[in-house]
């Protein structure tokens, strides 16, 4: 790497601090991706890395849009998944003339994401590395009036843009008809200029041919001079990576707010108005449906034995027990799942510390009900 590409990093990754959030657990590939994206402007490019941090956290679970969210979407069947080009970048297919203006936005917007994240995963062959990156073939044959979309063409490629930065490796439009044009005019308005860089309409002749030698023709299906099948999107099976647990420790106060440890944090002191309270968390992510578990350390000023917390926990409201050391039954995810209370078990004292004032308990609680829509039926019932 050069010396100018290893200051504008170092430089980023402050910028980012002082946006009050953290570059940790980001290999330099991302972070290159922001930096290109902003001309190598680590100010600029630190904004639109928070910015993404943001957007990514609020829009996407951690396991990603699943099929169910965009059912209907992709019962257009519009979308095809084609296996990786001859520079081994994996191919998406998108035929207009199944496309149709989204009546619900919010749904269409998680289906660009639900594509150009299962796009990208479907190239990745072990550990991401982060510069990954995708060739789009937009099909615009037998389109009619009908089809016509700019707003939809302008939030997918907004959403490569602004989400997905350096994610685009090239993009060919096929068969865009004389009426399209002014339409893909109007488009253009909203494009970088990298972007439109790297936008290749295909016509018959030299075109066509360097297309199809780009793309390779193992991987281009039939329907456009290839051998390949088309495959539908919704058709195909990535590896369970999924499933991998993955594990981040940090101690309070962390650098990052918009990561689970730094949330952790936050919260607590929220909840207990006291912005002195220190949190040092072990956070580990595994795939479960709808349950959020942890293991809590409680120090005390003054001492408090395991039985006495046990009773005050059993008369807490929103809390039940599950403890029963004799037969090893402790709270699981599979507990509290659609329930609004929280579980709480394993009470005990915390060894390391001098007598009762330490200990350690464990808990689960329904994320959708106790981890957020409840709180604020609650808390609405409360003010009122």
């Amino acid at each position: 790497m050069e010396e100018s590409q290893e200051l504008a990093l170092t430089q980023l990754r402050k910028s980012v601090e002082k946006l009050s959030s953290s570059t940790e657990g980001y290999e330099v590939p991302t972070l290159m991706r922001f930096l290109v994206a902003r001309s190598m402007n680590p100010d600029k490019a630190a904004k639109m890395f928070v910015d993404w941090q943001k957007w990514r956290a609020s829009m996407v679970p951690p396991n990603g849009i699943p099929d169910s969210e965009v059912k209907d979407e992709l019962e257009f069947k519009r979308i095809y998944l084609q296996g990786l080009t001859k520079s081994g970048q994996p191919l998406v297919i998108c035929q207009v003339s199944k496309h149709f203006p989204a009546k619900d936005p919010v749904t269409f917007k998680k289906f660009v994401v639900h594509v150009l994240d299962k796009t990208i995963a479907s190239g990745i062959k072990g550990k991401e590395v982060g510069d990954e990156k995708l060739v789009a073939v937009i099909d615009l044959s037998n389109i009619t009036y009908k089809n016509l979309d700019a707003r939809g063409f302008i939030t997918g490629f907004q959403f490569l843009q602004s989400y997905y930065p350096e994610r685009l490796a090239k993009c060919y439009i096929l068969h865009m008809p004389g009426f399209f044009l002014t339409v893909w005019r109007f488009i253009c308005r909203f494009l970088e200029k990298a972007t439109q860089e790297k936008i290749v309409i295909v016509t018959e002749g030299e075109e066509e041919r360097k297309f199809k030698e780009e793309i390779g023709l193992d991987s281009l299906p039939e329907e456009y001079g290839g051998r390949a099948k088309l495959t539908l999107i919704q058709d195909v099976l990535l590896p369970q990576t999924s499933y991998k647990v993955t594990t981040v420790c940090l101690s309070s106060p962390p650098p990052n707010p918009l990561s689970l440890l730094p949330a952790a944090t936050m919260a607590t002191r929220k909840i207990w108005n006291d912005t002195e309270v220190k949190v040092t968390a072990t956070c580990i992510r595994v795939p479960l449906m709808r349950a959020h578990a942890e293991s809590v350390n409680l120090q005390f000023e003054n001492p408090l034995d395991e039985n006495t917390a046990r009773e005050l926990l059993k008369k807490a409201p929103g809390v039940y027990i599950i403890d029963d050391r004799s037969s090893n039954t402790f709270p699981t995810p599979l507990d509290v799942s659609n329930k609004d209370d929280v579980a709480v078990g394993r009470i005990r004292r915390d060894v390391s510390q001098n007598g009762n004032f330490g200990l350690d308990i464990f808990v689960c609680g329904d994320q959708i009900r106790k981890g957020a829509a409840l709180n604020a039926v609650q808390i609405a019932e409360m003010l009122l």
